[in-house]
């Protein structure tokens, strides 16, 4: 793929605003639609760029977002049905997002090893 005529960043540029946002605490979901709405960079790939490696590379970090949106999808269930006690769906959806949330635990768990 080719960046596009109207992208003027270059990936020097792009990398720096990555680290920029990322020592903000900024989650790589958000960082890429920072760059596309600020700086009207549709996609970091068009500039050879992934920006989870940018920040692993860059600042160490490694990025687990599937993790931190699971655990807080949990919260907010536990939160929902504390309110609501007779929601018997959301119990269900309870059950299933916190065995995936073990099994998502037990696999990074295995890739720090």
């Amino acid at each position: 793929m080719e960046k596009p005529i109207w992208v003027k960043h270059t990936p020097q540029q792009v990398t720096e605003i990555i680290i920029q946002l990322a020592k903000e605490n900024t989650p790589t979901e958000k960082i890429g639609l920072i760059l596309r709405d600020t700086y009207g960079i549709p996609k970091a790939k068009l500039l050879g760029l992934k920006i989870s490696k940018v920040i692993n590379q860059e600042l160490g970090k490694k990025t687990d977002s599937s993790l931190t949106n699971m655990s807080k999808n949990v919260e907010q269930l536990k939160k929902h049905l504390s309110a609501n006690k007779q929601d018997k769906k959301a119990k269900q959806t309870l059950i299933k997002k916190t065995g995936l949330l073990i099994k998502l635990k037990k696999h990074y768990a295995k890739e720090k090893v």
